[in-house]
């Protein structure tokens, strides 16, 4: 079965995800880091860390009303195969550090790390059409 457009469409609806879940997230908070801070210290240094400091779940429920937009694309993705996968975590880190980079705090890295993620999803998807 051939998807003409659906890495294309896949790709885009992920960027507005990741997008959509940090406009709602606050601004101390990186979600992306915090796990990856967690998983670092849960597993390589065997220590009890947390996943979020000084967590509040009113801080947050606004994210949660957005996982809805996040789920469909997710569920799409595991339809179209391997690449589609891919592409969607590629999309979603992609509008996540976007928009990430361009708040008040500008940050020269983070713009770095979101125009090679977004280069990256770009040739995936390319990639991903001719196969």
């Amino acid at each position: 079965m051939k998807y003409a457009y659906a890495f294309t469409k896949l790709y885009v609806a992920s960027i507005v995800g990741g997008f959509c879940m940090r406009y709602t997230i606050p601004t101390e908070a990186d979600i992306i880091g915090s796990v990856l801070g967690f998983l670092y210290g849960t597993i390589v240094l065997q220590t009890q860390t947390a996943l979020v400091e000084n967590f509040n779940l009113n801080d947050y429920l606004l994210a949660l009303m957005v996982l809805p937009i996040i789920i469909g694309p997710l569920i799409y993705s595991f339809v179209i195969g391997r690449w589609g996968l891919f592409t969607f975590i590629v999309g979603f880190v992609a509008g996540y550090y976007t928009l990430f980079a361009f708040r008040p705090e500008f940050s020269l890295p983070l713009l770095m790390v979101a125009t090679g993620v977004l280069l990256v999803g770009s040739l995936t998807t390319i990639y991903a059409r001719t196969r």
